[in-house]
């Protein structure tokens, strides 16, 4: 559901549109594809499609937002990698994405199985350091 505004509260729409995201980056493993453990990048290694994974990348784009898939898989240069992902995505019937393993300035998002969202009091006293370390230390994904 969309948030409402009041067309005469100019200040919250420029805060609506500042928070627009754009550009999401929505990793390979774990996420678009169910990951069972690292076999290799040929395409007769990865696994099978995350159920409903590619309903949602079509609705982003639908709704006019880019996605593109960010993958830490990689040889010296990553291109080999990023073809065996292209090739998976194709054989799924997903879209045309782009393919990456950098974390470009245009990505607003990234949707990410491995991954602890920073806040800024996680860092700002002694308790909450601590906190934040714990969380650290005992993150697992949900495929561990």
């Amino acid at each position: 559901m969309g948030m409402i505004l009041d067309p005469n509260d100019v200040a919250g729409i420029r805060k609506a549109e500042a928070m627009a995201v754009s550009c999401v980056g929505i990793d390979f493993d774990g996420v678009i594809h169910r990951y069972s453990g690292y076999k290799g990048n040929r395409l007769e290694d990865l696994d099978e499609p995350m159920p409903g994974i590619k309903k949602f990348i079509e609705t982003l784009i639908a709704q006019g937002i880019r996605v593109k898939v960010f993958t830490a898989r990689g040889t010296k240069t990553g291109e080999e990698t990023r073809d065996s992902v292209r090739r998976w995505l194709k054989k799924y019937g997903f879209p045309e994405l782009e393919v990456t393993n950098i974390k470009h300035a245009d990505i607003d998002l990234i949707i990410d199985d491995r991954a602890i969202q920073f806040r800024p009091h996680l860092v700002e006293d002694d308790e909450e350091i601590g906190y934040f370390v714990e969380r650290v230390k005992t993150f697992q994904p949900y495929w561990k």
